[in-house]
């Protein structure tokens, strides 16, 4: 019988056991992208915490993607030894890590330094390619700073997801119409990255309301045969799940909801989930692997309030003296 602390290969990343922390907001970087002190706590805890894998957070791939405040940043080499600092921290506790690169809004630079935001149907043929150049280049110093693999951001109407749905990529060209060609500037990126950056595992995290089902299966297909390595699956257990499995020959994370250790053990065995992607029960509980690994497997703490969103760092707000001072506003 598998267990969620069987030691696997996750599409070449060596996972201790089955648990993922997904990419969880913490908005605690300069505006550079450098890594802050309090910023490395919370990877340094959850580290130690024991989960297999960290996906860190939003990690953009360019200067000038202000989506929200304080994101980690992979778009300059100078940034290179810092990350690579947090990759050696999180290894030093036997866990892996990649960096989720994303793309929240993309602008076009003018003539006289000034940008202006484009979307997806407004961007002309320089604009993809510099896109995707970016990701490209993103994940050739993420490989550099030693990450353990790379994940695409394609949910959450990013840059990337608003190719990929019809609902917001209404072109005309090769990158609108069918799926084939809303998913062709990911592809290309896999591509990219396969050629350049020595084979660095890739993942790609989808939501499942993004598409219609059909749809979905029918990407995911695409982006296999390009070389992605694994899919995070964010939604709850459904029928849609087994049939991605059942579409693609690579692992699946799924996403949502996960809070019973029994409960897991069931969808790793009998429904064949084997690696379970959580972000707000390690916010409230850094150390959960450790505590189920060492035979307490009573529920995650976490009580879904959604407060950590309000606080400094995306804390949890019932628990501030677990993080030696009390949560403060987001900047």
């Amino acid at each position: 019988m598998k267990t969620l602390f069987d030691e696997t290969m996750m599409g070449g990343i060596r996972m201790k056991n089955r648990l993922v922390r997904s990419a969880t907001g913490e908005n605690l970087a300069t505006p550079e992208g450098h890594i802050s002190a309090d910023l490395l706590d919370i990877y340094q805890g959850l580290a130690k915490g024991g989960v297999g894998l960290i996906v860190t957070s939003f990690t953009s791939v360019a200067p000038v993607d202000h989506f929200n405040d304080g994101l980690l940043r992979l778009h300059d080499d100078s940034l290179i030894p810092e990350y690579k600092n947090l990759v050696d921290e999180v290894h030093r506790y036997g866990g892996s890590i990649m960096p989720q690169l994303a793309l929240g809004i993309y602008q076009r630079e003018n003539a006289g330094g000034s940008y202006t935001r484009v979307n997806v149907d407004q961007m002309n043929g320089s604009d993809i390619a510099e896109v995707a150049r970016k990701f490209v280049s993103a994940a050739q110093r993420a490989k550099k700073a030693g990450f353990d693999g790379v994940q695409l951001h394609g949910c959450h109407g990013f840059v990337l997801s608003e190719f990929l749905k019809p609902s917001s990529n209404h072109r005309k060209d090769g990158y609108g119409g069918s799926v084939e060609k809303r998913a062709r500037i990911v592809l290309e990126i896999i591509h990219g990255i396969r050629k350049t950056a020595d084979n660095i595992p890739i993942s790609i995290k989808i939501n499942a309301g993004d598409l219609p089902p059909e749809m979905l299966l029918e990407t995911c297909k695409l982006l296999v045969d390009a070389g992605l390595d694994s899919i995070e699956y964010e939604g709850y257990f459904s029928r849609l799940v087994p049939l991605v499995q059942q579409a693609v020959d690579v692992p699946i994370i799924l996403t949502g909801g996960h809070r019973e250790f029994d409960q897991m053990n069931r969808l790793l065995n009998e429904y064949g989930v084997d690696y379970f992607g959580m972000s707000r029960p390690l916010i409230r509980e850094e150390g959960l692997p450790n505590r189920w690994e060492n035979g307490d497997t009573r529920p995650a703490e976490c009580v879904s309030c959604g407060m950590c969103m309000s606080t400094y760092g995306y804390r949890c707000a019932l628990t501030p003296q677990k993080y030696g001072k009390p949560p403060r506003k987001n900047r």
